[in-house]
C-alpha cells in the first residue's frame, strides 16, 4: 500500500510538473510576442519622432506664409485708407461755391461720373425729356423694364428706364429716397 500510494502521489506530481511545463511554455510564448509588439511601437514611436521636426517646419512655412499674406492684406488696408483720407482731405479743401448749380457740376466732376450728353437727367415732371436730343413729345418716349436693375429678388421686380423713339437713347431716372 505504501508502495501504491507513493506510485499515485508521483504521478500527481508528474502531472503537476507536466502542467507547470505547459504553463511555462504559454508563458514563454507570451512573452516573445510581447516583446515582438514592443518593438513594433518602438519602431512607431521613432517613426512618429522623426514626423514631428516635419510638421514643425511644414507648420513653421504655413505660420510664415500667413504672416506675409496678412503683411500684405495689412499694406494694401492701410494704402486703401490713405487713398480715403487724401480724398477726404481734397474734399474738404475744396472751395465752395455760391450758386447750386455750380457745386453740383463740381461734385460731379470729382465723382468722375461719365455723362455722354451735355444736358443733365432731370427728375420730377420733366424726366421724360431726352438728355441726348432733347425729345420732349411723350409719344416718342416710352418707358420699359430694365432687366439689368433688379430691385427686389423675390418676387421679381425690376426697375423702369426710358427710351427715345428718336434718336434711341435709354436712360435711367435716378431715384433719391429721403
Amino acid at each position: 500500500m505504501v508502495n501504491n500510494k507513493t506510485e499515485i502521489e508521483n504521478q500527481d506530481l508528474e502531472k503537476l510538473i507536466d502542467e507547470l511545463k505547459n504553463q511555462n511554455f504559454t508563458l514563454k510564448k507570451k512573452i516573445f510576442e510581447l516583446e515582438l509588439e514592443i518593438s513594433q511601437l518602438k519602431g512607431e514611436v521613432s517613426d512618429s519622432k522623426k514626423e514631428i521636426p516635419d510638421y514643425k517646419q511644414k507648420d513653421i512655412k504655413s505660420n510664415k506664409a500667413l504672416e506675409i499674406k496678412s503683411g500684405k492684406e495689412v499694406k494694401k488696408f492701410s494704402k486703401f485708407v490713405k487713398k480715403i483720407k487724401k480724398k477726404e482731405e481734397g474734399m474738404l479743401e475744396e472751395p465752395l461755391t455760391d450758386s447750386p448749380l455750380e457745386e453740383v457740376k463740381q461734385l460731379l466732376r470729382n465723382d468722375q461720373l461719365p455723362i455722354l450728353t451735355n444736358k443733365p437727367i432731370v427728375e420730377g415732371t420733366s424726366r421724360r425729356e431726352c438728355p441726348a436730343c432733347g425729345n420732349t413729345q411723350h409719344k416718342s418716349i416710352y418707358e420699359e423694364t430694365d432687366k439689368t436693375h433688379v430691385i427686389m429678388d423675390y418676387p421679381r421686380i425690376y426697375g423702369k428706364k426710358s427710351k427715345c423713339g428718336k434718336c434711341g437713347t435709354e436712360w435711367r431716372v435716378p431715384v433719391i429716397l429721403e
